[in-house]
Formats: C-alpha cells, sequence, structure tokens
C-alpha cells in the first residue's frame, strides 16, 4: 500500500517545477519581444527640406567629384548638343568628363618699320615652323597639366608677315630712359675761363611736382670738363626747395651730361 505522506510532497515537486518553467517561458518571450523592438527601423519621417535649388544627395556609392582628383575631375563646361566626346587616356573616367572643346588659338607672325624681315620665303617658313611647334608643344602640355588632361589647345599660324606700318616702340613699350642735357662745343676748350656773362636757363619739373627754373652762370676757370660739372651741380642745389641730390651733372669727354636723380623721374607715356 502506497505511503499516503508521500504523494503530497511529489505533486508539489511536479508543480514547482510546472510552474518555474513556464515562468522561464515567460521571462523568455518578453526579453524576445523587447529585443525585436529594439530592432525595428523607426517609422518614416518626412524629408528634410532641400537646402537650395542645387543641394545634392551624397551616398558612399557617389562618384568622386573633388576637382583635384585627376581620375575624376569634372569638365569645365558642357559641349553644345550633337558633339562629339572626347576619349581620354584612363577608361575608368566617366564618358561625361571628357566633353571639354579643344581651345583654339591665332597666332600671327609681324614686323616693323624699323625691324624688317628680310630673308626669303623659305627662311620665313622655317621660322614660322619652328615657332609654331614651340608655340604648340609648351603651351599645349601646360593645358593638359593644369586640367588633368582633360584640355589641350591647338595653334594656327599662317606662313605669312603681316607689315606694321610703324616701328616697334609705336606698339611696345620701350625701355626707360631718363631725360638728360648734353653740351656740345666744350671739346678743346679747355683749360676754360668764363666770365659770368654766359647764361642758360633750365626749367626742371620733376615727378614730385617741382617745377624750377634754374640759372646757370658758371664764372671762373675751369681746368676740365669735371671741374665745370661740379659748378653746375651746384647751382642746381641751389634752387629753393630741392633734395640733394637732384640734377646730378657729369663730365663726358669734354662736354657736360645734367639729369635728373633716379628718384626723382617717372616715366610718362603718351599717345599720338
Amino acid at each position: 500500500m502506497p505511503d499516503l505522506r508521500t504523494e503530497p510532497s511529489i505533486a508539489a515537486g511536479e508543480l514547482g517545477k510546472l510552474v518555474s518553467g513556464l515562468l522561464r517561458s515567460i521571462c523568455v518571450i518578453i526579453c524576445m519581444t523587447l529585443a525585436l523592438a529594439a530592432c525595428r527601423r523607426p517609422a518614416p519621417s518626412s524629408p528634410l527640406a532641400p537646402l537650395g535649388p542645387d543641394a545634392k544627395k551624397f551616398y558612399g556609392s557617389t562618384t568622386p567629384k573633388s576637382l583635384f582628383d585627376p581620375l575624376f575631375a569634372p569638365s569645365c563646361k558642357p559641349s553644345p548638343p550633337g558633339t562629339a566626346k572626347k576619349k581620354g587616356d584612363d577608361e575608368r573616367r566617366a564618358e561625361s568628363y571628357q566633353d571639354d572643346p579643344t581651345l583654339h588659338a591665332l597666332t600671327i607672325l609681324a614686323d616693323f618699320s624699323d625691324h624688317r624681315f628680310t630673308g626669303a620665303a623659305a627662311d620665313r617658313t622655317n621660322y614660322r615652323n619652328a615657332k609654331l611647334n614651340d608655340y604648340q608643344s609648351h603651351a599645349n602640355a601646360y593645358w593638359k597639366e593644369a586640367s588633368y588632361n582633360q584640355v589641350d589647345i591647338a595653334f594656327t599660324m599662317p606662313d605669312r608677315i603681316v607689315k606694321m606700318s610703324g616701328a616697334f616702340d609705336d606698339y611696345f613699350n620701350r625701355t626707360f630712359v631718363a631725360a638728360s642735357l648734353t653740351t656740345k662745343g666744350l671739346t678743346g676748350k679747355y683749360p676754360l675761363a668764363l666770365d659770368g656773362s654766359a647764361s642758360a636757363t633750365i626749367h626742371v619739373r620733376d615727378s614730385h611736382g617741382r617745377n624750377k627754373d634754374v640759372v646757370i652762370v658758371p664764372s671762373g676757370p675751369f681746368p676740365n670738363a669735371a671741374a665745370l660739372a661740379l659748378t653746375f651741380e651746384n647751382l642746381f642745389k641751389a634752387a629753393p626747395g630741392v633734395p640733394s641730390p637732384w640734377v646730378t651733372c657729369q663730365a663726358s669727354g669734354d662736354e657736360i651730361v645734367c639729369k635728373l636723380d633716379d628718384l626723382e623721374t617717372q616715366e610718362v607715356l603718351s599717345s599720338g
């Protein structure tokens, strides 16, 4: 006959195990539900307003647009419709980047009334070919490097020389030469004795707005041109309100050359 005292204890143990397993299952279900809820994507929100008419979206797969990337340098400007696209050396480049048109430059040979070309026709052609090759090679290499191989240049140089009617200095600024005055007629006159009866009035205008009339009245014995030049320069220095040096005087052989100091001169361009 079974022991009635052991039946309730067995039943209670089995019931405890059942309740414990049920609680564990409920906990697992709750944890999984929370985990799935955490992984769920949030509800889509309304898209942000664009920053402007030129705003763009960039994703990880977007082609680089860096202006300094030689493989993906964008074109300078689009070609007209129907223009054939140029093929680059690197096939990895997008074809839309290969549509920059070639630059065309016209170069004309010219000479001037004081610099006429005196060679034969063959000399002119050889000169023209050398210049054309020089311009084409150097300029084209520059444009290709500066544009990441996107832009090239083609020169046209007719095999003829345009004869300009004027001299070279009529079209281009010549090298600046300061104005000067040089005496004439003193060669072989030394030693020279002057009594002050001979004089000259020289009007001087400098770059600082000074306008001076300087009277040159040399007097005394002058053994050579250097002594006379020193007297001339001292007379210029004696003018009121002028710096030193202002007008400098030097011997040139037996003659005297007077000119403004370099700091007091300026080049005046005039057109006729």
